[in-house]
């Protein structure tokens, strides 16, 4: 079973030490911020591709800035997998066909997030 590696030399995307520490080790509360997480990526992508679709950098620029916190709590880095470089560049006001390019590989790198976050949810209810 081979996973898909982006650039992260550990091949995985996701770090719950933050989550880990906040909850003070919890599983339900931990189970609880993932389910949020994984139910709510899809709006924050859908936001960002609204503002590229009305060809809107505010409302690019808006949704990747709110989206970045998010990423946090699992331990993804916005830096790293594109959402600062897509904050940056709706601001400035530049290059909506490359923030669509970057939209597309956010969009795998969320979803290969939320794979290994389905993987980590406790078993035991």
């Amino acid at each position: 079973m081979e996973m898909i590696k982006q650039s992260d030399e550990m091949g995985s995307i996701t770090d719950l030490s933050y989550l880990r520490n906040v909850s003070d080790g919890n599983k339900e509360f931990m189970d609880e911020m993932i389910n949020l997480f994984i139910d709510q990526s899809d709006g924050h992508l859908d936001s960002i591709r609204e503002g590229i679709d009305q060809n809107d950098f505010e409302i690019v620029a808006r949704a990747a800035h709110k989206m970045k916190p998010v990423l946090g709590y699992v331990g993804i880095n916005p830096e790293k997998y594109f959402l600062q470089e897509i904050e940056l560049k709706a601001k400035a006001g530049e290059d909506m066909a490359g923030i669509l390019a970057l939209h597309s590989k956010l969009i795998g790198i969320i979803n290969q997030a939320n794979e290994e976050l389905r993987g980590q949810l406790s078993t035991s209810s």
